[in-house]
């Protein structure tokens, strides 16, 4: 079923099916503002009390200004920096990449699926994401288009930041294997099941190749969230871990939230990925790249 309201002045839609209830806000950089299991009621996003969602500036710092929850996706990169190659080469890449800073414009609505495109204004990518009921909760199938004669490296992620609870599980397959990001970058990341509580003062990001089967989850109780990918596509996965141990506005107390970030192409800073790593995507010259992400709810 589809419904319309509004979030923060701006349009929203929501969507409601037998499992799962998401909002999605076209204006403010195609935010899912709420992911709502809709037997139980648990809200799965986390939300920003010092940061309420508000028209996005292009350009403007994410994490000082525009941390405020839910979930973005970040392309062509997640840390600021300049593009590797191309006739783009040099040009400076925004706080997050493009997309959360743009409107988005509804390219269809219907009472199973909400479809969203944006058009890159530094990098002309088509980037469109499609929004759909399923039986367990939803499917999110994407796709970016480059119109140009030249490849486009990339990095792409889903940025959902999950709210979560002490004694909260993280559920990984049993290979993966992570790394720390940052200063201690090579560093293996030593996991554990149940969440570290709220004052634990921890703040961690860790990035790895995806696990095989291609999945990543929460528990809290019965209630489950589940991500599902295919690895040989969406080929890592990072993690963003902070139990009370950094908070993007100056003076305000460090959050309590966990990001789930299946993505394309290793770590944040493009540069890396692309001339160092060699392992960013690549959308080919007048072509496209499709992916698919799943969310499972239990309740």
């Amino acid at each position: 079923m589809l419904a319309r309201t509004r979030v923060a002045g701006a349009d929203a839609l929501i969507l409601t099916g037998p499992t799962a209830r998401a909002t999605v806000v076209p204006d403010l950089g195609g935010k899912i503002a709420s992911l709502v299991d809709a037997r139980s009621g648990r809200e799965w996003l986390w939300h920003n009390a010092r940061l309420p969602f508000r028209e996005p500036v292009y350009d403007a710092s994410y994490t000082e200004e525009f941390d405020s929850g839910g979930w973005d996706e970040c392309f062509p990169a997640v840390a600021r920096g300049f593009f590797p190659s191309g006739p783009w080469k040099g040009t400076p890449i925004p706080d997050h990449g493009e997309l959360w800073g743009l409107p988005w414009e509804v390219a269809e609505a219907t009472d199973v699926h909400i479809t969203l495109a944006a058009r890159g204004v530094r990098f002309p990518i088509e980037f469109t994401r499609t929004l759909a009921l399923t039986d367990s909760g939803l499917q999110l199938d994407y796709r970016a288009f480059n119109p140009t004669p030249f490849d486009f490296p990339f990095l792409w992620c889903a940025h959902p930041l999950l709210a979560i609870e002490p004694g909260m599980e993280l559920l990984l397959p049993d290979a993966t294997e992570l790394e720390v990001y940052g200063r201690e970058l090579g560093k293996a990341w030593q996991w554990q099941r149940e969440l570290p509580p709220r004052d634990a003062g921890v703040a961690i990001k860790a990035f790895g190749r995806s696990p095989r089967p291609g999945w990543a989850g929460v528990r809290a109780g019965s209630s489950g969230l589940r991500f599902e990918w295919d690895p040989a596509v969406v080929t890592h996965l990072g993690i963003w871990l902070n139990a009370g141990g950094w908070a993007g506005v100056p003076g305000a107390a460090p959050y309590y939230n966990l990001g789930l970030e299946p993505g394309i192409g290793p770590g944040d800073e493009l540069n890396l990925a692309s001339s160092i790593l060699k392992d960013a995507g690549t959308i080919p010259a007048k072509g496209h790249c499709d992916w698919t992400l799943q969310i499972h709810l239990t309740p």
